[in-house]
């Protein structure tokens, strides 16, 4: 109980924060939504990379609603709204599971032949709806409020249960797509700096999310095996990161990234199937 009490008092002293972070967050993506939209060309299913500008559409959507509600007053808010503790944080769960979806969508769209695309694409699709699935099954087992659930230790097995899920397949899949992003700014790096530089934001931004992921997965972890976790250091590294993870995802697809199809190097790890 002791540490319970700890904890929330981290959690209020940490609540505006991670409001001006996430609240932020949105402001950003919205800007850079609009700013995109405004000045592409109009979007025609001839052009060779229709898919990743969709999927790149569909990044910002996903990263606004996953940083608006993980603001701590519109969670309270929503999980008020809708009369289900919880709610906001599992839409911003899922909405950030979207993006990362969306990132791997947009980089086969730009780097496998076009004859592997809707192979490539279908089976991403098919592994991520099965994740989020599951995770909307585990959530109907849980009754916590949207901070908890988002900053706090989990306090029954099925909880845990949902963490160790959620933070774990952003961890795996976030590690994946974050290395895919860095072998491809390598890759085009001495042909279009600027491309590069783009892409290296967004794989910076996307090893962020890892950290953010990896935090929460420790600290379930420590909690479920009664060893010490220090509570303050994740209540400001796990917002900090997840907020600029966005931020930096946000500014590196904001940037431009269009161009030739660029082929990552022939290596299992960067460029399967």
């Amino acid at each position: 109980m002791t540490l319970l009490r700890e904890r929330r008092m981290i959690w209020k002293d940490v609540e505006p924060l991670t409001g001006l972070l996430f609240g932020a967050c949105a402001v950003l993506v919205a800007v850079s939504a609009a700013t995109y939209t405004a000045c592409a060309p109009p979007l025609s299913r001839d052009e060779p990379f229709f898919v990743a500008r969709r999927a790149r559409l569909s990044i910002f959507t996903a990263s606004f609603v996953s940083s608006f509600l993980a603001v701590p007053s519109i969670a309270k808010t929503a999980d008020g709204l809708i009369e289900r503790p919880g709610i906001a944080t599992l839409c911003s769960h899922l909405a950030a599971e979207l993006v990362l979806l969306g990132m791997q969508i947009m980089n086969v769209n730009w780097t496998h032949p076009t004859a592997c695309i809707r192979k490539a694409i279908g089976v991403r699709i098919v592994i991520a709806c099965c994740v989020m699935a599951t995770v909307i099954w585990q959530f109907h087992r849980i009754n916590v409020p949207s901070e908890e659930l988002a900053y706090g230790a989990p306090d029954s097995s099925a909880v845990a249960t949902y963490m160790l899920m959620q933070y774990g397949f952003l961890t795996v899949a976030g590690t994946a797509t974050g290395l895919r992003y860095a072998a491809l700014s390598c890759a085009i790096w001495r042909r279009r700096r600027a491309a590069a530089a783009s892409l290296a934001a967004i794989a910076a931004g996307t090893l962020l999310a890892v950290v953010y992921a990896g935090s929460r997965m420790g600290a379930v972890l420590a909690h479920l095996g009664g060893l010490p976790w220090p509570s303050a250091v994740g209540a400001l590294v796990v917002p900090t990161a997840g907020a600029l993870s966005l931020h930096l995802i946000t500014v590196g697809f904001t940037l431009p990234l269009r161009g030739q199809r660029a082929t990552l190097p022939i290596r299992p790890w960067a460029a399967g199937s």
